[in-house]
C-alpha cells in the first residue's frame, strides 16, 4: 500500500499494461498486480484515504511504491516516443597568474526529440538501461530515477560507450501527485528534473568555454600595481612564506614530510587553488587573518 508517505498508486493489469488505481474496478475486480513482486493487488477505493493499491496478502513489498512508478515513467516515454531532453550547460572561471580573472559559459539548449526504436530494461555490457532508443538513427538512453540515481562509475561507463545518456528525477513526487496527467508532465516536459549523464558534445563544450575563459582575463585591465608583502616563519622548523600579492594570497613551505598534509589542509581549508609551476598556493585574499590565525594556533612562528 505505502511505503512512509508513498501510496502504490500503479499496477500491472492483465494485459501486461501499467494502469493507475484510478483507471480500474474497485477491489479485487481491478485484476492487478505488482509490478515489483506479482502479487494480486486490491484497488482501495474509499471516501477517506487517497486511492491506492494494497496487496493481497496484507504485507505490502519493499518497494512497490517505487518501483511502480518506475514501471510507469518507462511506459509513458515508450508510448510518446516524444521527450524534452536536456539543456547541457558549461560555466568556466579562469584566473591568471597576476590576479585577472575570466568568467564564460555556453550551453546546447533544451530541445524536443522525436524517438524510434524504443525499447526498457535493455542490457549493454554490465549496464542496465531503462529506456534505449533511437533519434536520426543514432542511439540514445534515458535513466528514470525515483530511489537510486547513477553513480560514478554508471557514468564513466556510459561515457566509454559513447552514447548520450540523461536522467530524469522523479524523487520529488508524493502520493497525492501520481496521477497519470502529472506524472507525463514530469517525465516527458518538465525541463527541471533532467540532466545528462553523458553528452558526446561536453569536451568540445568545456574547450570552447575554457578558452573564451582565459581571452576575457586577457582582455581585462590590468589590476592596479601592489608592491608583495610576505610574512615568513617556520613550522615545526619547516619553512614557510605567505605572500600577499594583492589579488591573493601565496602560501608556500619548503618540502616537508610532517608540515606537507598539515599545510595542505589549511590551503584547501581556505579555498586554496595549488599551482605546480610556481610551488603554491594560492588562496582568497579576504582569508589573511583567519589563515595567520590558524597557523599560528598550529605552532608556527612568524618573523
Amino acid at each position: 500500500m505505502e511505503t512512509g508517505n508513498l501510496f502504490q498508486k500503479f499496477g500491472i493489469d492483465k494485459n501486461g499494461r501499467v494502469v493507475s488505481v484510478q483507471d480500474v474496478l474497485r477491489g479485487k475486480a481491478c485484476e492487478c498486480c505488482c509490478p515489483v513482486c506479482g502479487e494480486m493487488l486490491i484497488a482501495r477505493q474509499g471516501d477517506v484515504r487517497v486511492w491506492h493499491f494494497a496487496h493481497e496478502g496484507g504485507a505490502d513489498c519493499e518497494g512497490a511504491s517505487e518501483g511502480a512508478l518506475h514501471c510507469a515513467a518507462k511506459q509513458i516515454v515508450v508510448d510518446r516516443g516524444r521527450i524534452a531532453v536536456p539543456a547541457l550547460e558549461v560555466r568556466m572561471r579562469h584566473q591568471l597568474a597576476d590576479g585577472r580573472i575570466g568568467e564564460a559559459a555556453a550551453a546546447i539548449p533544451s530541445e524536443t526529440w522525436d524517438l524510434n526504436d524504443l525499447c526498457t530494461e535493455v542490457s549493454v555490457g554490465s549496464l542496465r538501461i531503462d529506456v534505449a532508443a533511437t533519434r536520426d538513427g543514432a542511439p540514445l538512453f534515458i535513466e528514470i530515477a525515483v530511489t537510486h540515481f547513477a553513480d560514478q562509475h554508471k557514468e564513466q561507463s556510459l561515457g566509454n560507450l559513447g552514447v548520450p545518456c540523461f536522467e530524469i528525477a522523479l524523487d520529488g513526487l508524493h502520493a497525492e501527485e501520481w496521477d497519470w496527467q502529472t506524472l507525463e508532465h514530469q517525465v516527458l516536459w518538465c525541463s527541471e528534473n533532467r540532466h545528462w549523464l553523458f553528452h558526446p558534445e561536453i569536451q568540445r563544450l568545456e574547450r570552447d568555454v575554457q578558452r573564451m575563459a582565459i581571452a576575457k582575463a586577457l582582455e581585462a585591465a590590468p589590476l592596479a600595481s601592489h608592491a608583495p608583502s610576505q610574512l615568513k616563519g617556520r613550522l615545526y622548523g619547516c619553512p614557510i612564506r605567505l605572500t600577499d600579492r594583492g589579488w591573493g594570497l601565496c602560501l608556500w613551505w619548503a618540502w616537508s614530510e610532517q608540515v606537507n598534509p598539515i599545510l595542505k589542509a589549511v590551503a584547501k581549508s581556505f579555498g586554496g587553488q595549488w599551482r605546480p609551476q610556481y610551488k603554491n598556493w594560492v588562496i582568497p585574499l579576504g582569508s589573511k587573518a583567519a589563515i595567520i590565525s590558524q597557523l599560528k594556533e598550529l605552532g608556527a612562528e612568524f618573523d
